[in-house]
């Protein structure tokens, strides 16, 4: 349905009822414009009459102004996707009024209608980017129907992209946020996980990480100090081959030990030791973490 309304009680006049009334649903179904809004602008009563005959049955509302001043009225109280004005009005021209809804108004398509003798002026302003086309009078009716369909489409790609970028700013935002606490995070974790190796260097027992492979993957200090003599970082070297053989001996192979075989005691020498086998994680990837102490 096809509105026709003005905020002048002028141009209100001049357009007489039929050209205010609303008008029926349009046989053919709506299109993606049938929500937008075009505001007219002339100060010849006339002529908006005519605009307003012309575009009674086109998918979208059409609202008219006899002047500049009224025009930015009317953009102030309600959206407007399209205004198209006459060049040459009064106190202010077609392409200043284009000027100030440019800047106020920036997402609203501009169009100017008036005729070759003010055509520098008009090029100025589509240079300077308050225009968007430029439309002769007098006019051609599919041609001006066609440009106009055309302009609010464009308006809505606009719309579109100016949402579809707030959308990427606004995830671009919340992935710098995300971000930052992963770093927060790491950085505690890194802090959480210096202190726990700062610990384990500190504690008076031998701790040995061991993989599904059988191999070294962490030792503390009083660990290493079980170490085959020569081998300064176990990591990465095999049980066996990393510590003695009278050690590693007595010791249940890491990789079958179970909850009822994963502790004991040992003799090494003349100390007799103590040890401790806990599995950690799935079966097949499982690390073994071996604690070994002198009894008192």
């Amino acid at each position: 349905m096809t509105a026709v309304t003005t905020h002048d009680p002028e141009a209100r006049n001049a357009i007489g009822d039929s050209g205010r009334v609303a008008e029926q649903a349009m046989s053919q179904p709506a299109t993606h414009v049938s929500d937008a809004r075009v505001l007219l602008v002339d100060d010849e009563p006339s002529i908006l009459k005519s605009l307003a005959r012309l575009l009674r049955r086109e998918p979208y509302d059409v609202i008219l102004a006899d002047s500049g001043q009224a025009a930015l009225r009317i953009l102030d109280a309600e959206p407007v996707h399209l205004v198209i004005s006459d060049y040459r009005m009064p106190k202010m021209t077609g392409t200043e009024l284009l000027e100030q809804v440019r800047d106020r108004f920036p997402d609203t398509i501009r169009m100017i209608l008036s005729g070759y003798a003010e055509i520098n002026a008009i090029i100025r302003a589509i240079n300077g980017g308050a225009i968007y086309r430029f439309l002769t009078k007098p006019w051609n009716d599919e041609e001006l129907k066609l440009s106009i369909l055309r302009a609010l489409e464009q308006q809505q790609l606009l719309a579109e992209n100016k949402r579809l970028y707030e959308r990427i700013r606004l995830q671009n935002e919340q992935l710098v946020t995300a971000n930052e606490r992963l770093s927060q995070m790491s950085a505690d974790a890194s802090l959480g996980l210096a202190c726990a190796q700062s610990l384990m260097e500190s504690v008076d027992v031998a701790v040995i990480a061991v993989d599904s492979n059988n191999l070294i993957v962490s030792a503390n200090r009083r660990a290493r100090e079980f170490v085959v003599r020569g081998t300064c970082d176990p990591v990465g070297i095999p049980l066996n081959a990393a510590l003695p053989p009278d050690l590693v001996s007595g010791l249940p192979d890491a990789r079958e030990a179970t909850a009822r075989a994963n502790a004991g005691r040992l003799r090494q020498g003349d100390k007799t030791l103590e040890w401790r086998v806990n599995q950690i994680g799935a079966i097949d990837c499982r690390t073994s973490v071996i604690m070994i102490w002198e009894c008192v």
